[in-house]
């Protein structure tokens, strides 16, 4: 959500702001990242989740938000498509409308889906995907 000089941009909080909410929606928790990094900062934060709130707070104050998958948020899961998102997507075009892409990235993308068991993350395929 960060610029190259470390600064968020007013577009790049409004699209993580919208994310963080749609998220929201289907249950998802947050975990807090310093800003340009992945890796969060908290302890025990794989098992105490960001409110929607908390992570929209954390995003204005130029802090990069993660995801959390599983039980944590009722069975999220995120499947990366680094190498063939293209590809995938045509394979699959029922499951393209579920990706996200980032504007410096087109070739790459993330699924987000839910799992029909969440304790596992086991994702039942539909025989019409």
């Amino acid at each position: 959500m960060s610029t190259a000089r470390g600064a968020a941009t007013n577009e790049s909080v409004r699209r993580g702001a919208e994310s963080i909410e749609h998220l929201a929606r289907l249950f998802a928790t947050f975990t807090h990242c310093k800003r340009n990094q992945k890796r969060p900062f908290k302890r025990n934060w794989h098992r105490h989740g960001e409110t929607a709130t908390d992570a929209l707070e954390h995003l204005r104050r130029d802090g990069n938000v993660g995801l959390l998958t599983g039980e944590q948020s009722a069975g999220l899961v995120v499947k990366d498509l680094d190498a063939y998102a293209t590809e995938f997507c045509s394979t699959y075009p029922r499951l393209a409308a579920l990706r996200v892409v980032r504007e410096n990235a087109p070739d790459r993308a993330k699924l987000i889906l839910t799992s029909d068991d969440p304790t596992t993350g086991e994702v039942l395929a539909d025989a019409d995907v």
